[in-house]
């Protein structure tokens, strides 16, 4: 009997030594006032490691700082494999591969960014623009040399349907309004057919073509909705 309770003392305190090791290591691991943890073995002795909070804040500060590398598979050094799918009207609730909090209506925000060592080849941004929660805005910019002043391209597409192209000069190239309208900075040059390749003129209304085999040579056509014609034509 005495052995018995011998045996059950000694396993007892191995349970107790074990309980010990694994509360103190957890509890300072965990801490959160302290940027290191000390690990305890079964034999007491003790290793000073990160501790979770100096842990988190290491990966999160890298990540801001843009000093994380990710290596993956796929042909991609960031990849998600899991199914966010879901349909497009669904695309405010949806799951996002990438997913950026914009706080601010008087802020720009850079969803992501290319450089090279000599300089900034692209970004691409969101700004919410207004304060009463109209029209955001997506804006691609691409350089257009070494550094900012010979002026970078800009796409802008507006949640009114607006899509502008600005060219590295500043001025409005191309713009294509919500309300459907064009507006084009330079020469606007449409397809070429000839009469057999037109397609049927009721299929177009209002459409501009070009034919290389009008009855006066090459010229512009225009569908009226039923037929192409050619307008008359007085040379400059």
């Amino acid at each position: 009997m005495a052995d018995d309770w011998a045996g059950l003392s000694a396993q007892l305190g191995k349970m107790q030594q074990a309980w010990y090791v694994a509360a103190r290591s957890y509890w300072s691991v965990f801490d959160q006032n302290s940027d290191t943890a000390t690990i305890v073995a079964e034999d007491g002795s003790t290793r000073q490691v990160p501790s979770w909070r100096a842990m988190t804040n290491a990966i999160i500060n890298r990540v801001i700082s843009g000093q994380m590398t990710f290596t993956g598979s796929g042909n991609g050094s960031l990849r998600q494999t899991a199914d966010v799918g879901a349909g497009f009207a669904q695309w405010r609730s949806s799951g996002a591969f990438l997913s950026l909090y914009c706080p601010r209506n008087d802020s720009a925000y850079t969803l992501w960014r290319a450089d090279s060592a000599a300089r900034y080849l692209a970004n691409c941004m969101v700004h919410a623009r207004n304060y009463d929660g109209s029209s955001a805005t997506v804006q691609y910019r691409v350089a257009n040399g070494a550094d900012g002043t010979q002026g970078d391209a800009v796409f802008e597409m507006m949640g009114d349907g607006s899509f502008t192209v600005v060219s590295p000069a500043g001025g409005q190239n191309v713009k294509l309004s919500g309300g459907g309208h064009v507006l084009a900075r330079g020469l606007i040059v449409p397809g070429a057919y000839t009469r057999a390749t037109l397609p049927a003129a009721d299929l177009w209304p209002a459409a501009v073509a070009y034919i290389t085999d009008g009855p006066a040579g090459p010229s512009h056509v225009f569908s009226n909705g039923q037929k192409w014609r050619i307008p008359t034509m007085t040379d400059l």
